[in-house]
């Protein structure tokens, strides 16, 4: 599970750059995991202890933020979706569209990702 986006609505002049970077990253990641392990970018995700059903596994948190420079950054946590423990945290910098294309950016950030699962 992929949520919550947070601070794209106040990064406006590039909040297409965060919101392509965060589809980009939840294909990546549903790509690399087993069918019975689906990723979804869900900004409708119900906390845990009101999700019905299976819950998720682990949530991605992004978290939005244009600087002063109008470069976007964002921070990125990865969760125990029902713990809320924090397994891992970094901060990357979203190219603007056309420079990079984000499946490159979501690629690397994927791979750190799977990484620190499997430590």
């Amino acid at each position: 599970m992929i949520d919550p986006l947070q601070g794209l609505q106040f990064a406006t002049s590039r909040a297409a750059d965060g919101h392509a970077f965060a589809r980009s990253l939840a294909r990546t990641l549903d790509r690399q995991t087993a069918a019975s392990e689906p990723v979804c970018l869900d900004a409708a995700c119900p906390a845990p202890a009101a999700f019905e059903g299976e819950p998720p596994r682990f949530a991605w948190e992004l978290n939005f933020f244009e600087r002063a420079d109008s470069a976007l950054d964002c921070a990125v946590a990865l969760r125990g979706f029902s713990s809320r423990t924090v397994l891992y945290i970094t901060r990357l910098h979203i190219a603007e569209h056309g420079l990079q294309a984000p499946d490159a950016q979501a690629s690397a950030l994927a791979r750190d990702l799977f990484d620190e699962l499997w430590r």
